[in-house]
């Protein structure tokens, strides 16, 4: 087998940086996508249905164990809508581990 050209870490590291260039734009091409062709949280139909100062909470609720990938990409869509939405300083977003309950959507 002939030697690599390239260091694994340092290839590893140039596509990691090069992810994440690449995130807003995926991003807001989807935010237009899902909006209407503008990045306008006032376009959002289903929004719409809600007072503007409601506050939601989610909980994931699965039938299998799991691992939760693309926290980068909801945190993406969060700063691009922020100047419609109402966050708090320093407010961040979490991602552990977790295992199925018993609960599930009827």
């Amino acid at each position: 087998m002939p030697p690599r050209r390239y260091n694994p870490d340092d290839r590893r590291d140039a596509l990691l940086e090069r992810i994440n260039l690449d995130i807003p734009a995926a991003v807001a091409q989807a935010l237009r996508e899902d909006l209407g062709g503008e990045v306008d949280a006032g376009n959002d139909i289903t929004a719409q249905l809600l007072p503007a100062d409601t506050q939601a909470h989610a909980t994931v609720i699965t039938r299998e164990d799991g691992i939760f990938c693309g926290k980068r990409w909801v945190e993406e869509v969060f700063i691009q809508l922020a100047a419609m939405m109402c966050a708090s300083p320093g407010m961040s977003m979490t991602a552990t581990p977790f295992t199925p309950t018993k609960q599930c959507l009827n």
